[in-house]
């Protein structure tokens, strides 16, 4: 598919999301009203009145890392929840063309687990930034919504955010100018969803079993929060989802008999496992030798359930923050890393496919595996940027695959492996490994913005 072409399939109107569903019934809006948009502030106005709609209640940390102007999980699409990123242009912006908007979009659609991708702008929306974003939502397979200042004006002034008649903010239930908004819907709680970010088989012949991370809000109440994982252990147990044909044909279409739940508050918590509660729910007819161990205290929802509630979490949180490498230092180590890495494996393969087994110079090899010990990637004492998860992953197959191919002519491969064939038939192994994951790891580097 081209840059140019629009695939409607996958536009969606404000009004078939159920946050904005009452968008439909919005008054005409007068022109000067629309026109007002235009000096919105995006962080004073624009996003906390969207917050307010949506039922996001948490503060949005804004900053050099920062994904979207909103990530949340209070979005739903024909009755879907959806983890959504919205971008927002205010006054800044007078025209809003493709270039103002491209590094947001691109790592709006690389969040992991986004089903929908919002920009909302009070400027003058280039085409330009239409065919962008319709060609990356495509790309992504995710959904994509644009609110222009027609669309903001009248979702707005529907949910009570802004006076009709003059285009004022609202603030409380009355306009200065008179105009009252008693009678505006109330805005969505919240509270009350969650939306499943991974969904795991692990079923065995005697048990039907799920294992899922799910992601609430954050600020809630543990009370809120144990609600919302019976919630999900009921949606989770129905699930269609079998990992192969044996275990559909075992299981058929039944409930799950056991469901695994890791408890998220914040995407980025996943690179560390850092969940706020982990839940084991057991169904009865489990058989006492075949129950998983004890993880935590007995729901007062559910007694089927079980809880166990981090105790860790927010050192964590703070622990990630200050032992995050920076994104420019984290590539600028990488991309020296792999430079020298192939320059390596280059000396290696020569020697390798070369020799025979009477004059392949292993102590060469050896010694190019010294060097390889030596190299300097990115710093293993901190974690990748959330945006390069995968390309951090990627490192270390190649760095795993420059081991495997060194590993049988140090001193303890050769003890290991006292047959000379049999280090040759490794190292060759090992660099078909290298080739392999050394693509994966240039395929996601491209991916980089």
């Amino acid at each position: 598919m081209t840059e140019q072409s629009v695939p409607k399939e996958r536009m969606r109107r404000p009004e078939g999301l159920e946050a904005f569903r009452l968008i439909a019934e919005a008054p005409e809006i007068e022109p000067h009203v629309i026109d007002s948009l235009r000096s919105a502030d995006e962080k004073l106005q624009l996003e906390p009145a969207l917050s307010r709609i949506i039922g996001e209640t948490d503060e949005t940390p804004h900053g050099p890392t920062e994904i979207a102007d909103l990530v949340t999980v209070h979005l739903s699409v024909a009755g879907q929840p959806r983890l959504s990123a919205v971008v927002i242009k205010g006054r800044a912006w007078k025209k809003v063309a493709a270039r103002d908007v491209a590094d947001q979009l691109i790592r709006a659609f690389q969040l992991p687990g986004v089903g929908l991708v919002v920009l909302a702008a009070v400027g003058d929306i280039q085409d330009d930034v239409k065919q962008r974003l319709a060609w990356l939502a495509d790309a992504a397979g995710v959904d994509w919504m644009i609110l222009d200042r027609g669309d903001l004006a009248r979702l707005l002034v529907v949910y009570g955010q802004l006076c009709p008649n003059d285009g004022s903010w609202i603030t409380g239930t009355n306009c200065a100018c008179g105009y009252s908004n008693r009678a505006a819907p109330p805005l969505s709680g919240g509270a009350d969803s969650f939306h499943v970010l991974s969904l795991s088989d692990n079923s065995f012949a005697l048990a039907k079993r799920y294992s899922a991370n799910i992601l609430v809000a954050q600020g809630l109440t543990r009370q809120a929060a144990e609600q919302l994982v019976v919630k999900a252990v009921a949606q989770i147990r129905a699930s269609d989802y079998t990992r192969n044909e044996l275990v559909e044909r075992t299981h058929g279409k039944r409930l799950a008999d056991v469901v695994w739940l890791f408890v998220y508050s914040d995407v980025t918590d996943q690179l560390m496992t850092n969940w706020i509660a982990r839940a084991l729910w057991v169904a009865d007819s489990v058989k006492p030798e075949y129950r998983p161990s004890r993880i935590g205290e007995v729901s007062v929802f559910d007694p089927q359930l079980q809880i166990d509630w981090a105790q860790l979490h927010d050192w964590m949180v703070e622990y990630r923050s200050s032992h995050t490498a920076t994104k420019g230092a984290y590539l600028r180590e990488l991309d020296g890393y792999v430079k020298e890495a192939k320059s390596l494996v280059v000396d290696a393969r020569q020697l390798i496919e070369r020799g025979s087994l009477s004059s392949t110079d292993e102590a060469e090899l050896a010694r190019l595996g010294d060097e390889a010990d030596r190299l300097a990637g990115p710093d293993q004492m901190l974690l990748p940027p959330y945006e390069l998860a995968d390309l951090d992953t990627a490192h270390g197959q190649v760095a795993a695959s420059i081991g495997n191919l060194f590993l049988p002519f140090s001193p303890r491969g050769q003890e290991t492996w006292p047959d000379q064939s049999r280090r040759l038939w490794l190292a060759r192994q090992a660099l078909d490994y290298f080739d392999r994951e050394l693509s994966m790891l240039e395929f996601e580097r491209q991916k980089v913005r």
